[in-house]
């Protein structure tokens, strides 16, 4: 006969992962602001190549500009610690 299930415990120094309805409607947001962002960059890619991009203002190219900027003024990620053996 097969021992029932136990579900094992954590380490006592294991790192903790944030999870929960905060960090979703953190996240979520934010991922589908960037995946959009991408797609749009995509779109204007094909135009230019394609030829179909007429240029409509100088605002446009600044705020475009701005979107791009404020993306990598965060920079990469932390470095996680490494684990201690």
């Amino acid at each position: 006969m097969a021992a029932p299930f136990s579900a094992p415990t954590p380490a006592p120094d294991a790192t903790v992962l944030p999870t929960g309805r905060r960090r979703a409607r953190v996240g979520l947001p934010l991922s589908l602001f960037l995946v959009l962002a991408g797609v749009g960059g995509l779109v204007a890619a094909v135009a230019v190549v394609g030829g179909s991009h007429q240029p409509r203002s100088p605002v446009a190219g600044l705020v475009a500009a701005g979107t791009l900027a404020a993306l990598g003024v965060p920079g990469p990620p932390p470095r996680a610690a490494p684990l201690a053996r």
